[in-house]
């Protein structure tokens, strides 16, 4: 036996004193906190409870029934009620009427009387059913003495967990009332769905809909029941006019209705009636109102089943759409990557034809397509710059623009895409001329390449690998249009920013040659062989222009060396050579506050050094000199010797190449005296030198082959020291 406690604080020490024994015993002294406890807890248990209720609580109690949704069928003649000598007469009213009380326990409280009250509880207890005598004269059948309810509420529950719908939950409340009241014809009015449910002795249940004006106008009182929420009960009645209104309907004389409350509201109407005279009386009345209470709690249960199971499959299609949304996120996350991703390796480069590459094969794979075309002029005067990765298309498209594709309608007039092209199915002749060539068109999606409103090219997708180009691929590749055009006139604008930059050093060397006639064109031609010897050691674009600039600037400290010393004709002194000699410092210092400038310190503070250290400014010897000034030193003697000065004649051609190899692995290194004697002799200098080379004899011996050159350029490295 479950037992429950809902007492006040006086209560609660007699029953913690006299039952210490029933460990099972919970107690409560708040009909809220019993409220909350109540369901979780004859759950947990799964037995029938037993209610010891303190007299000033059970008012309280009944008024929390309705409210808190509490099944009033769960405590039905299970509630022992504590009863003070100081009760309220209402309230004894009240314990006196309820089916809910099983017996009262008077104070002072006798645990003895308690114990007998208990054992007349088990779990299986059955409800009284009220019974009336039998009235002769009308002939109705007396009510049974005992009705099982629990067999009702098995059938009912069997119904609610069977089917979930209203209609056969209704079918079945009226059969009930039927037999529990002993009545002829048990119904179930439904103003929601419209029908009348009758259940009628040895006919089969049936459904009646309902005429329209029935509630309103029937003498049958169902709109005050409804309204009201009360219970009628009348007879004689005149009943008969029903059949006017539903056909079918059984002749009444003798009739009970009670209200199915759900939350407060009536739901329907539960009725009985007899087609002969004869009162229902209190008995029917209170089995009525039992059995609606139990159908009011079925259809509840019946409803909040069907909005779980509702909420069920929300759940469950939110859960879907959710589990889409974030594969879909997901799915944006990496192509948003893969754009940043892109974006900066497009706007990392500088060389226009890597923008195109780089913006072709990312678009491939972004689009999903099975290939790409950029076509772009920076003015339209120009001819388009193509880049596909299509080689059919991309052969025909450097034959002067005679690829088959050149029929798309766009190609020759960008300004025709607007804001975008999508062709999920090109026509047949514009697909039919580029199947000789083997290039299948199965789609197409472009968009424009616009700056400042004018239109530069176009970029294109073709033949979506899955399905058509779609409008999330719209999206994408105007992002893609976007980072291009930007990209591209970032190049350009670094690039016109890189030749302003080189032309101001260009400039600045060129006014200090202009200072000395006799070296007119030296700096220029000591730039072209260090370019060349950097080059053919493999140097990339970046280090080519620092060795450009480096070069360029390797005499600028000259700019502080005194016309007297630098332009005389004769020998210098010492004290004029030491001076000669800061020309490399003061050219440091000249740079050292330009950042831009500062890979170029390398080239003119250390091209006068020597290989065996006898060099300046920091007399470093072999491999310790940055293998910048190691270039400069062999590139500027060279012109040196081969140029005129106010004191000497310039060298002959075969005379320097001589010097050059007396003084390899002495002043210069031999590796890059074997490296530029190589260039010379291949005629990669020719354009650059001054003279004509000598046919007398060649310039390096027989054994200086591509091999040795190989062996050469692997010792000095492919990237500026």
């Amino acid at each position: 036996m479950l037992l429950i406690g809902l007492v006040n604080s006086q209560d609660e020490s007699w029953l913690q004193t006299n039952l210490p024994d029933r460990s099972g015993l919970r107690l409560f002294l708040h009909v809220k906190a019993f409220t909350y406890a109540f369901y979780s807890l004859i759950r947990t248990d799964g037995r029938q409870p037993v209610l010891l209720c303190s007299d000033s609580l059970f008012s309280e109690l009944l008024g929390s029934l309705p409210t808190h949704g509490l099944r009033r069928d769960v405590l039905l003649g299970r509630v022992i009620v504590l009863h003070s000598s100081q009760a309220d007469p209402a309230l004894e009213r009240e314990i006196e009427s309820s089916r809910m009380v099983h017996g009262r326990l008077e104070s002072p409280f006798d645990l003895k009387q308690l114990e007998s009250l208990l054992a007349g509880l088990d779990d299986e207890l059955p409800v009284k059913a009220v019974a009336e005598p039998s009235n002769a004269s009308t002939g109705t059948p007396e009510a049974s003495g005992q009705v099982e309810l629990h067999r009702i509420l098995k059938d009912i529950r069997r119904h609610q967990d069977k089917s979930g719908d209203n209609q056969e939950m209704f079918r079945c409340l009226a059969r009930h009332a039927r037999a529990l009241c002993h009545a002829e014809t048990g119904m179930m009015l439904s103003p929601a769905l419209g029908s009348l449910f009758l259940s009628e002795s040895g006919q089969k249940d049936s459904l009646l809909c309902l005429a329209k004006g029935l509630i309103e106008n029937s003498t049958l009182p169902f709109n005050h029941i409804i309204a009201n929420r009360s219970t009628f009960l009348q007879e004689p009645y005149r009943l008969a006019q029903l059949s006017d209104f539903v056909p079918g309907a059984p002749q009444m004389q003798s009739f009970a209705a009670v209200p199915l409350i759900e939350n407060g509201r009536a739901v329907a109407v539960l009725a009985v009636a007899n087609s002969v005279s004869g009162a229902f009386g209190k008995a029917g009345i209170n089995n009525l109102n039992l059995l609606a209470d139990i159908g009011a709690m079925a259809l509840g249960n019946i409803q909040s089943r069907q909005q779980l199971d509702n909420a069920k499959l929300d759940l469950s299609q939110a859960y879907e759409d959710l589990n889409l949304t974030y594969q879909d996120l997901q799915n944006h996350v990496v192509i948003v990557d893969q754009l940043q991703s892109l974006g900066r390796r497009i706007h990392a480069a500088i060389d226009i034809r890597v923008i195109l590459r780089e913006l072709v094969e990312g678009a491939h794979h972004l689009l999903g397509c099975e290939f790409c075309l950029i076509a772009f002029r920076e003015n339209p005067e120009q001819h388009y710059n193509f880049y596909t990765n299509n080689e059919i298309c991309q052969f025909f498209l450097e034959m002067d623009g005679s690829c088959p594709i050149n029929n798309l309608p766009f190609f020759k007039d960008p300004t025709a895409l607007g804001d975008s092209y999508l062709d999920n199915s090109p026509p047949e002749e514009l697909v039919r001329p580029m199947r000789p060539y083997h290039v299948e068109m199965s789609n197409i999606l472009a968009v424009p390449l616009t700056q400042d409103n004018q239109v530069l090219g176009f970029l294109a997708g073709f033949n979506k690998r899955e399905g058509g180009f779609s409008s999330t691929d719209r999206f994408l590749i105007r992002a893609l249009a976007g980072t291009a055009i930007t990209a591209i006139m970032n190049s350009s604008l670094v690039r016109s920013i890189k030749g302003l930059f080189q032309h101001s050093v260009k400039s600045l060397a060129n006014a200090i040659e202009a200072r000395d006639i006799y070296t007119a064109g030296h700096t220029d031609r000591v730039s072209a062989y260090v370019q060349e010897l950097a080059h053919q050691l493999g140097w990339d674009s970046q280090a080519l222009e620092q060795a450009y600039i480096g070069t360029l600037l390797h005499d600028i400290g000259k700019i502080g060396i005194p016309d007297s010393i630098l332009s005389k004709p004769d020998r210098l002194t010492d004290e004029e050579f030491d001076k000669m000699r800061q020309h490399v410092l003061i050219g440091v210092r000249i740079i050292k506050d330009i950042p831009q400038l500062e890979p170029a310190s390398d080239f003119i503070r250390h091209h006068h050094e020597r290989y065996d250290g006898r060099g300046y400014p920091d007399k470093l010897t072999g491999e310790d000199i940055p293998l910048a000034g190691r270039l400069v030193a062999v590139a500027d003697s060279f012109d040196a010797m081969t140029s005129d000065r106010p004191y000497r004649k310039g060298m002959n051609l075969e005379q320097a190449i001589q010097e050059l190899k007396r003084n390899s692995g002495t002043q210069f290194d031999p590796r890059v005296v074997e490296l530029f004697l190589y260039l010379l002799e291949s005629g990669a200098l020719d354009k650059h030198f001054r003279s004509a080379k000598s046919d007398s004899e060649p310039i390096l011996q027989p054994e200086s082959n591509l091999l040795l050159i190989n062996k050469v350029t692997h010792k000095l490295g492919s990237k500026a020291e």
